[in-house]
């Protein structure tokens, strides 16, 4: 049952959600905890990079 939280937690925070709706989801008291829970996916970080390199692109404006 605990690995199911962490993936729960992990899911939705690498598919958009804060970190404050996963502490919401979880029923944590505090967001420390939730962080504890929440692990990015390893190309999460680099997919958010290139969100903002895409809107940086002033190619297309």
């Amino acid at each position: 049952m605990h690995d199911l939280r962490h993936t729960y937690a992990s899911l939705l925070i690498n598919n958009g959600a804060s970190i404050y709706e996963v502490q919401k989801f979880l029923g944590h008291y505090n967001i420390s905890m939730a962080e504890r829970y929440a692990r990015l996916f390893p190309n999460t970080l680099q997919d958010r990079v290139d969100i903002v390199a895409d809107s940086l692109d002033f190619d297309r404006i």
